[in-house]
């Protein structure tokens, strides 16, 4: 299966699953709850949907060099480590890639190069 085929499935499986739950979780007071259910529900589900592109433009495996943002030098892989976006949508948890660019950082000290490099 490819990605972007189990990214939809994945968000379809979501959606069904969140609205059982706002379903299920019986009869608001107020129109405020209700708003506050539906934007609750709308947000996990942009955050799964953004999540899941994110990791789907980055790839499985990361370039073993990219041009260094600072400087134009050649920045190599180092790791990966676990990281948190904060968008709008919310916090979303994702592998965050460390780079080494000699030329750039003095005795080529990691330099943040973003979680899409």
């Amino acid at each position: 299966m490819d990605y972007i085929t189990k990214l939809g499935k994945d968000f379809s499986e979501q959606v069904e699953r969140l609205r059982r739950e706002l379903l299920e979780a019986g009869e608001p007071g107020s129109l405020s709850e209700m708003e506050r259910e539906v934007r609750s529900t709308l947000l996990k589900l942009g955050q799964s949907l953004l999540g899941g592109w994110l990791a789907m433009q980055e790839g499985p495996y990361p370039a073993e060099t990219i041009l260094c943002p600072h400087c134009g030098g050649q920045a190599e892989y180092q790791f990966r480590r676990s990281g948190v976006l904060y968008p709008i949508l919310g916090p979303i948890r994702r592998a965050v890639v460390a780079k080494r660019c000699i030329l750039y950082a003095e005795g080529g000290a990691l330099i943040g190069l973003g979680a899409s490099a």
